[in-house]
């Protein structure tokens, strides 16, 4: 499904902003069509967007799926998303959960997307900012 290329032209913070857009839209198409996420990572670089899969049997195993990937391929600015869980007013709920930063960012910005499962999916109107997380930019300057 992933290993596409989006091909555009912009500057790394509104390349990040379109890459976080593109990847919550990816992603609520997954669990739509699918019913289920795998992690995926959206790369910014001069010539356009890649995306890449992250398989693995813990959150660890994908974390270096990630890591090594941004290690190598040394994007601009990338984000990282996968499925998961947020406490928000309403209570416990899914969530899509996107962390987002440019190249040298000490901190990236972390973006949920709320949603409800049952006999179809409910997502938000719109992402919430739940604050930053460390970068994975800092883990590749090790």
């Amino acid at each position: 499904m992933y290993a596409t290329s989006i091909a555009t032209h912009a500057m790394p913070a509104e390349a990040l902003r379109v890459a976080v857009d593109h990847a919550f839209a990816e992603a609520r198409s997954c669990l739509i069509g699918c019913g289920s996420l795998a992690p995926f990572t959206i790369m910014c670089a001069s010539d356009g967007y890649d995306i890449v899969e992250h398989h693995g049997r813990s959150a660890r195993d994908i974390y270096r799926s990630v890591r090594d990937l941004l290690v190598r391929e040394k994007p601009e600015a990338y984000a990282f998303v996968y499925d998961g869980f947020v406490d928000v007013d309403a209570g416990h709920t899914g969530a899509l959960i996107c962390e987002a930063a440019c190249r040298g960012d000490a901190m990236a910005r972390l973006m949920v997307l709320p949603y409800r499962a049952g006999a179809a999916y409910s997502f938000a109107e719109s992402s919430i900012c739940m604050g930053t997380v460390r970068s994975l930019f800092a883990d590749v300057a090790r």
